[in-house]
């Protein structure tokens, strides 16, 4: 979110953590592989070893909703009836889909004064290596974050260099034709790193990821809901219930 939309409560708890967290409250985890690799096929191997049907690629349509109950859910690959259900869905994409008397709730209504904010990234294929920090903030620009992908993952130095680019609430950005968003961040990387200037983008990928988490604004303070629902079987799960961060 850009600083002049987040609210005080929300700004106080990071200055707070930061100042008098202690120096593990200002270290940085950067993951040296993709995240595939460190966290969704671990994650992936460790429910299907303990009897999880894992489906992937499949999306939620409607769930539905019987005797104060939710009953099953309607995916693209059929109905799935069962006990309790678990929402992990962006707050955007799960109104949406609860019943139409459900979407009046209370809990409902709460949580529509949030709003959604987007996060850019870019990834950008050089034509050759690209000397660059492990791991930079950005200044004076759009470009907030800079990784140098190609030492994350323990390439050769000959590599051709991959440098991956992060903009929080991209709400501007997001909305530019992918072209121009490479063309403005990449001549951002030129500036800030030497070694860019003398190479050439091969190719690149933008990713937008428009409902990626939520402004923290005053009005988030009190619409973020609880992980438990007044409905006994659901249960919410994410960064935007209210996790105390």
């Amino acid at each position: 979110a850009r600083p002049a939309e987040v609210s005080r409560v929300a700004a106080a708890r990071s200055l707070r953590t930061v100042f008098t967290g202690g120096a593990g409250a200002l270290r940085v985890g950067i993951p040296a592989a993709g995240l595939t690799r460190v966290i969704g096929g671990p994650a992936l191997d460790a429910l299907r070893a303990t009897g999880v049907d894992v489906r992937l690629g499949v999306r939620a349509r409607a769930l539905e909703f019987a005797d104060g109950r939710f009953t099953a859910a309607e995916t693209s690959q059929g109905r799935i009836e069962a006990d309790a259900f678990v929402a992990a869905l962006p707050f955007p994409a799960l109104g949406p889909i609860l019943p139409p008397d459900l979407r009046e709730a209370p809990l409902v209504r709460g949580w529509s004064a949030l709003r959604p904010s987007p996060i850019l990234n870019v990834h950008l294929f050089y034509d050759r290596p690209v000397e660059a920090p492990l791991f930079a903030a950005a200044l004076g620009g759009r470009t907030q974050w800079i990784f140098n992908t190609t030492r994350l993952r323990g390439a050769p130095p000959e590599t051709p260099g991959q440098l991956s680019l992060v903009v929080s609430g991209a709400v501007e950005e997001t909305a530019w034709p992918r072209e121009r968003t490479v063309a403005t961040l990449s001549e951002e990387v030129r500036r800030l790193i030497p070694a860019a200037r003398e190479a050439a983008v091969a190719r690149w990928y933008v990713l937008k990821e428009r409902a990626a988490t939520f402004v923290p604004d005053a009005a988030a303070e009190a619409a973020r809901p609880s992980f438990a629902t007044p409905w006994p079987n659901l249960f919410l799960a994410g960064a935007w219930p209210a996790t105390g961060w």
